[in-house]
């Protein structure tokens, strides 16, 4: 028998405490971590979580895991944690800001991380998955369906004749003659898995690929347009807890949509809404025949144009611009974690033929398509935003083309990662779960 249970804990900043970018000065929307527990007879339990953060890396990512797995006893990378990367968010990597502390840069680093934060949620985040499990109910049935969201997303990255990025289509674009240009490589699909006891909807979830910002940089926390669209789905439609996942959405925003005005996040929230109404209405529901948790290690190589000594000089120069100290911090963390943790575990949740796969960073959504692609016999969900210190993970073409995504002192990983992406997607999708 296979068992569950939805849950969720506040992890809003207090006023006056870091998000990713500014100071907050008020609650635009509460920020929340939802998560749904496993519980499968004669096995260890498996948790998902997603957090309304921009961004949860390193020693951060590891001890909230860590705190939800032991409170339900299960292994640490049996609970897979990712975010949703609203930008009015906090951003937390105590790996960075122990780096920033280290070369006397405290004030940098209370600018940017509150170590609080974190405390109070991995605390809190325990207490309710342990209580989750408590509640849990018999999981007779899982749904899935597909909708189709129409105009959200665009491929930011638009290339020249040259094979040369021309022009980044940000998640707002003013230029109209850029927002004219078709949009891209996508996919314009939302994926809903629900999950039943019985005719009782326990919690749906849902799987979209996208930056999920309007505008930002407002001093306020805020879910967006993804937040909006994910209460009124969970309020109007199924009355249940929802569950939102950021698919591979590293090279997606929804700029060819969205000048910046303001009005725009309403009508953004309401086509995510309708691909979420579409998927609901198709979903098919039925008996839970078999479910499977499997985990993979994967090593990406460091992109070395950004290199240590760089990151160094910059920690150490008293004249070093802000931006640099953070990008030298962030990438010099990055180097410390993996030479102590060289791989980053990933994972698949099969529940009868859908196959959820649970990746690390601001993926591409070639990766996405890669999965769907290759694999048409399963229902394939992908969950990327997982480990962020990664930041970006391009294609190897991506690193040609330049960009913002794939440059020196924004991603951490190198172009060759692709094809061990990819190997790690195929050993995901064919292990066996018997």
């Amino acid at each position: 028998m296979l068992k569950g249970s939805y849950f969720a804990v506040d992890a809003t900043p207090l006023t006056g405490t870091p998000l990713a970018y500014d100071i907050q000065i008020a609650v635009d929307d509460p920020l929340y971590l939802k998560g749904f527990i496993f519980l499968p007879e004669g096995k260890d339990p498996v948790v998902i979580c997603s957090l309304d953060w921009i961004g949860i890396a390193c020693e951060s990512r590891e001890r909230l895991k860590k705190s939800i797995a032991s409170s339900v006893g299960t292994k640490k990378d049996n609970v897979t944690v990712h975010t949703t990367h609203f930008h009015d968010a906090p951003h937390s990597n105590e790996s960075a800001r122990e780096v920033l502390m280290r070369f006397g840069k405290d004030s940098l680093a209370e600018q940017y991380y509150d170590p609080k934060l974190l405390e109070r949620l991995c605390e809190n985040a325990a207490k309710a998955c342990r209580e989750a499990a408590s509640r849990a109910r018999a999981i007779t049935h899982i749904g899935y369906g597909k909708g189709k969201v129409k105009e959200v997303a665009s491929n930011r990255r638009i290339v020249g004749e040259d094979g040369k990025i021309k022009y980044t289509r940000y998640s707002s674009c003013k230029d109209p003659l850029v927002r004219a240009i078709p949009e891209g490589l996508i996919d314009p699909y939302l994926d809903l898995i629900t999950f039943w006891s019985d005719d009782l909807l326990l919690a749906s979830v849902s799987y979209y690929a996208t930056h999920p910002m309007s505008y930002y940089r407002t001093a306020m926390c805020s879910s967006d347009f993804v937040g909006m669209a994910r209460n009124m789905f969970s309020e109007t439609v199924t009355r249940a807890p929802h569950i939102y996942f950021n698919g591979a959405g590293g090279n997606i925003t929804a700029g060819k949509y969205n000048d910046g005005e303001k009005k725009n996040r309403f009508d953004l929230a309401n086509r995510l809404l309708s691909g979420m109404k579409e998927a609901w209405d198709s979903t098919a529901k039925k008996p839970v025949e078999s479910f499977c948790y499997t985990t993979d290690l994967l090593r990406l190589p460091i992109d070395e144009r950004f290199g240590k000594e760089e990151c160094l000089n910059i920690l150490k120069n008293p004249s070093s611009e802000e931006r640099d100290l953070l990008s030298a911090s962030r990438k010099l963390a990055w180097y410390e974690w993996c030479d102590q943790n060289p791989y980053i575990a990933v994972s698949a949740l099969s529940i009868n033929d859908v196959k959820i796969l649970h990746m690390p960073g601001e993926l591409f959504i070639e990766y996405q398509l890669y999965a769907e692609e290759k694999y048409p016999e399963y229902k394939v969900c992908m969950a990327a935003y997982g480990e962020y210190g990664t930041s970006y993970i391009g294609t190897k073409k991506s690193y040609f083309e330049g960009g913002y995504e794939t440059g020196p002192k924004v991603t951490k990983v190198a172009e060759d990662s692709e094809p061990l992406i990819k190997e790690c997607i195929d050993r995901l999708m064919k292990k066996d779960c018997s």
